[in-house]
């Protein structure tokens, strides 16, 4: 439903993201299981020139060692937020 929903309405459109990132997103979001990227195994995901370009270190990731660039907002300062945000469980910085 929810890719369906992401095709339907051409959600898509960030036109600061590269043209690597975009096909990427579309890469693993096609409506077809059996034609998105990493149908055939995770190789297929790891050769994506998103990845080459990026420079990418994939043991890095695998131990844990990259810091996610997306932070959640703990519980406890939920309660520091405008109320028209505190009904929200988890916000980006």
């Amino acid at each position: 439903m929810a890719i369906e929903n992401f095709h339907s309405k051409k959600v898509w459109h960030n036109k600061k993201a590269s043209f690597r990132l975009k096909d990427l997103v579309h890469s693993l979001l096609r409506l077809s299981p059996s034609e998105r990227l990493g149908a055939n195994g995770l190789s297929e995901i790891k050769s994506h020139a998103f990845f080459k370009v990026a420079d990418f270190d994939w043991d890095e990731l695998a131990n844990k060692k990259i810091q996610s660039p997306l932070l959640p907002i703990l519980a406890e300062k939920i309660e520091q937020l405008p109320a028209s945000d505190a009904n929200l469980s988890i916000r980006v910085q």
